[in-house]
């Protein structure tokens, strides 16, 4: 028979499985960021979107390296609306690695919980 912190354990686990498997199957890509704005996370939809690997982006703090240099000023105003508002969507465009430029929409969400941060959700709308 487990004990309680073994059954508590085995739950954390399964919580964190089910987290990960959801976020692998997601059809958009997905960037968590910590309150500063530094990449805490991506999936691999995300790095096939623009064509950097999961080791380059996580860490990464603004600019990105898919955000083209003439946009700086919308993602500035992109993460200021965020924090403002703690949520929103908006149309940006992105840079693949190849340098080829494709419009998204991000979806951002202030992240519950006293870490906070963010956590958006890219769509390629090419």
């Amino acid at each position: 028979m487990l004990s309680r912190d073994q059954r508590a354990d085995d739950e954390i686990q399964r919580h964190r499985d089910f987290s990960q498997a959801l976020i692998a199957s997601m059809q958009d890509g997905l960037v968590a960021m910590s309150p500063s704005g530094t990449i805490t996370e991506v999936n691999d939809r995300l790095c096939a979107m623009v064509g950097y690997s999961r080791e380059e982006l996580v860490g990464c703090s603004p600019p990105f390296p898919y955000w083209p240099e003439e946009e700086l000023h919308r993602l500035r105003w992109t993460f200021e609306q965020a924090r403002a508002d703690r949520s929103g969507e908006f149309d940006v465009v992105f840079r693949r690695r190849s340098g080829e430029r494709f419009p998204v929409i991000i979806s951002v969400a202030a992240l519950a919980g006293e870490s906070g941060g963010h956590v958006a959700t890219i769509k390629d709308v090419t």
